[in-house]
């Protein structure tokens, strides 16, 4: 009789889990989409990739998505449309722009009036840019003193296949 209550207790625990994993949504994508990662979306048939950049990830810290010093590679094919999107989990300034390597000059980022004062904690904001040449660039923050300290991700602009991301180690 004493396991009685136990195997009720166990039962109704299992029940109780078993809801809980058939009440979840599944994981929403639209038609023809390609969920590559947590960090990036591909639509083969737009032509067009989102790709989440977020400052401070996972718990504040000055790292983009969690790495720095462009150990985050995103390989972006000629002629794809990406959009992306900046949010600024740090407890300091952030900004999000694309750059050629070896330069500081934006392509494209966050609202030009906040590139170099950075967004603050929990702010967001989006930018798009399309891929139009082969070579290497940054998405880098441009708030003095980020790029020295190792905010920026690798982008390499390839001739073919599809977006793709990668980490490589120093």
């Amino acid at each position: 009789m004493a396991k009685s209550p136990w195997i009720a207790l166990l039962a109704a625990v299992f029940i109780w889990g078993l809801w809980g994993m058939l009440a979840q949504k599944p994981l929403h994508t639209a038609p023809g989409q390609v969920i590559v990662n947590q960090w990036m979306t591909y639509h083969p048939a737009q032509s067009l990739m989102t790709l989440t950049v977020i400052a401070g990830y996972p718990h504040g810290g000055n790292n983009l998505n969690g790495t720095t010093n462009g150990t985050l590679i995103v390989r972006v094919p000629v002629h794809i449309k990406v959009f992306v999107y900046f949010s600024n989990h740090d407890y300091r300034r952030h900004s999000l722009a694309l750059v050629a390597e070896g330069t500081l000059s934006p392509k494209s980022g966050v609202p030009r009036n906040r590139l170099l004062i950075g967004l603050r904690s929990g702010q967001q904001a989006w930018f798009a840019f399309s891929m139009r040449h082969l070579g290497r660039y940054r998405l880098t923050s441009l708030v003095p003193g980020d790029l020295q300290h190792g905010l920026w991700i690798t982008v390499e602009g390839v001739s073919r296949g599809i977006p793709q991301i990668c980490y490589q180690s120093h």
